[in-house]
């Protein structure tokens, strides 16, 4: 047990997803009507905070204090330092639930992490070797001020528009998906598909953030408009060049590749819906939920499984019960953008059946994965 606190994907990856599948029993229970209500000022930026600060940012700490070790070639953050980040993030969990209780603990306590784990990160990022993942502290500071958003609001000390934050705070993280992916998908294909040669094009990678960071502002502050349709649109076109530049069809022999495939395409996917939505033809649900659900969960649930095994020293190999998984994954993002967009009528129920598929899904993570987590690596090696 002790081989947890070797590094950071160990605690983050195997917590993020026990928080992926409580927060989400919990939101599925509260709308089927099973849960009377929910402690927190407003269930819904419940449910979107928990998603984006619980599991998202767990996993997002563990993939960036895991790399961090490789790309500057020092020992991880591991040990008092790991285990004071992983307290810090599990008791702002445990306050989201009690919230009524401790409402201004709750506050502090979550919006503490990212300035610690920047501050952790200082050593590794902040180096003039490490020119280009400097960028991870800008966006650490701007989720960091998109919490600060949303708690002031909970408080009752602003009355500023919660919905901006809210997608802000998404956007953020397709901006981060959109960097790290284009670093390892290629590289992973590369590896693993020997004719395969993933190409990239200088002006779609010049491109592809500066156009993600306008849609995001346009979306923030200027959410219907034809602008903002036309900004989402030329960057879903962006986005989806760069995605078959990388020869995502070759990949389709192997799973545990083809699962991060299947999770990036949702990025364009989710942008042509907000282009859509922008117009106001749909609302803006299948959108927020293409980026949150699809892109977000998808990649996440990829990342995870495929680092999980690389940095514990084992074959990087999905089983039959991962692909499984797989597929509850992919089958929960489709039911929940495209359902209410056909049956609209039935949205509850697309909400429950999705849910509990990415309840499954986690739930199959967290068994097969714990017992690899907690141990030490197979090869012997640190980490």
């Amino acid at each position: 047990m002790k081989a947890i606190w070797n590094l950071g994907f160990r605690p983050f990856f195997l917590l993020g997803s026990v928080w992926g599948v409580l927060q989400i029993a919990i939101w599925v229970i509260f709308q089927a009507g099973w849960l009377p209500s929910i402690p927190y000022h407003d269930p819904v930026v419940w449910h979107v905070h928990e998603m984006i600060f619980g599991f998202a940012t767990a996993i997002m700490a563990g993939f960036v204090l895991t790399a961090s070790q490789n790309w500057s070639g020092k020992p991880g953050v591991q040990g008092s330092n790991l285990i004071l980040l992983v307290v810090l993030w599990s008791s702002a969990r445990i306050l989201s639930i009690i919230w009524e209780a401790q409402p201004l603990l709750f506050a502090i306590t979550d919006l503490a992490f990212f300035p610690l784990l920047a501050y952790f990160l200082k050593p590794y990022l902040w180096q003039e070797s490490q020119k280009r993942n400097k960028i991870f502290f800008l966006l650490f500071l701007v989720l960091a001020g998109t919490n600060l958003t949303i708690h002031l609001n909970a408080l009752g000390f602003t009355n500023l528009e919660t919905r901006p934050a809210l997608f802000g705070c998404v956007f953020i993280f397709i901006i981060m998906i959109s960097l790290i992916g284009g670093r390892v998908i290629p590289f992973f294909t590369t590896n693993v598909i020997a004719n395969a040669k993933p190409a990239q094009n200088m002006w779609i990678e010049k491109l592809h953030l500066i156009s993600l960071a306008i849609t995001a502002g346009l979306v923030m502050f200027w959410e219907f408009s034809i602008i903002t349709a036309v900004a989402a649109l030329l960057t879903g076109i962006i986005q989806s060049i760069r995605y078959f530049l990388w020869q995502p069809w070759k990949s389709i022999k192997v799973p545990i590749l083809l699962i991060l495939y299947l999770g990036y395409i949702w990025i364009p996917i989710g942008l042509f819906l907000r282009a859509c939505a922008s117009m106001e033809w749909i609302s803006s649900s299948p959108s927020t939920h293409a980026f949150t659900s699809g892109a977000i969960g998808i990649m996440i649930y990829g990342m995870i499984t495929r680092v999980s095994l690389g940095h514990t020293g084992r074959k990087i190999h999905a089983t039959s019960i991962i692909i499984l998984s797989y597929v509850f994954i992919l089958a929960s993002s489709l039911i929940r953008v495209f359902g209410p967009l056909a049956l609209p009528e039935h949205n509850l129920s697309f909400i429950e059946i999705s849910g509990w598929l990415w309840f499954g899904a986690f739930t199959i993570f967290t068994i097969v994965y714990a017992p690899i987590l907690c141990k030490p690596r197979e090869d012997g090696k640190p980490g």
